[in-house]
């Protein structure tokens, strides 16, 4: 990520993009694993998509009613789809 957080709380798009990106790589290295048969892809392939995976397991959740929230990168939602409450401590202003 190109931009510091200084220290403060990760918001619910930065947690979405590390986690979609730790993810991707992984499954890019295991299916370069399966497609060149070179074994050194499958452990920095099993480190990068396991942790994505269990981080967004734990982080992107709705802190109301704690159902995962999705995908609201796409869609710019500031409320939960499940609960209909708003998410603002996930967004910041320059966010939207």
């Amino acid at each position: 990520m190109s931009k510091k957080t200084g220290g403060k709380k990760w918001n619910y798009k930065q947690w979405t993009i590390l986690t979609r990106t730790m993810c991707l790589a992984g499954g890019a290295l295991l299916l370069g694993r399966m497609f060149t048969g070179y074994t050194g892809f499958v452990l920095p392939g099993v480190l990068l998509l396991f942790p994505g995976m269990v981080i967004a397991a734990f982080t992107l959740n709705c802190p109301h009613c704690g159902k995962l929230i999705g995908d609201l990168l796409t869609h710019n939602s500031t409320k939960c789809p499940h609960c209909n409450k708003p998410l603002e401590p996930l967004f910041s202003k320059k966010d939207k």
